[in-house]
């Protein structure tokens, strides 16, 4: 939910590096909740 919000940022940006980090934080958000 609040993800999304958040990584709309690092989608709009061109740098994929972002993305990468992005999506290491994404997964230990989402292990944690699990």
């Amino acid at each position: 939910m609040g993800i999304r919000a958040f990584a709309e940022p690092f989608l709009a940006a061109p740098d994929r590096s972002d993305l990468v980090l992005l999506s290491a934080i994404a997964t230990r958000h989402s292990k944690a909740v699990k």
